[in-house]
């Protein structure tokens, strides 16, 4: 929001995705993002697609960026138990802005199959990077199938 309480202009119409990564697949992301000179927006939006191509439903289009270059921002801080839900301790945010009618159809998809949309996005970046999160052997139990052939562990 800006300071006026009104959303900016690129963000109008659209709603943020973020999903909370352990940081070895964080760096995997930041590492894909810079080897293909892409957004981190970008690579997410890959991830949504490779869920929604896994699932049979029509991919989404790239977002659009009008910034001339990545930015050199610094990577988001690992969540400690002090300042975040034990769910989110010793992970970092990815994040992302799409349209509004995307992040609607891609929460519809996650509700039919019964996952949550962290799972979703953990399961998307895996996909995309070939780094599972550093879960353990049930990772993703609540989640999309594991089905994603021998990514890295």
């Amino acid at each position: 929001m800006s300071k006026f309480g009104q959303r900016p202009r690129a963000r109008v119409g659209k709603k943020q995705m973020v999903v909370f990564l352990r940081p070895r697949q964080a760096s995997a992301a930041h590492q894909r993002a810079a080897k293909t000179e892409r957004t981190n927006q970008e690579v997410l939006c890959d991830a949504v697609n490779a869920v929604f191509t896994y699932y049979g439903v029509e991919t989404m289009a790239p977002p659009e960026t009008t910034r001339a270059a990545r930015s050199q921002q610094s990577r988001a801080a690992i969540r400690e138990s002090s300042n975040s839900p034990a769910c989110r301790t010793g992970r970092q945010s990815y994040a992302g802005w799409f349209p509004e009618a995307d992040v609607d159809r891609f929460q519809r998809l996650c509700k039919e199959n019964g996952f949550s949309i962290q799972s979703a996005l953990e399961f998307g970046l895996t996909l995309v990077t070939g780094v599972k999160p550093d879960e353990g052997a049930g990772w993703m139990e609540v989640g999309a199938p594991m089905d994603v052939g021998n990514p890295e562990t």
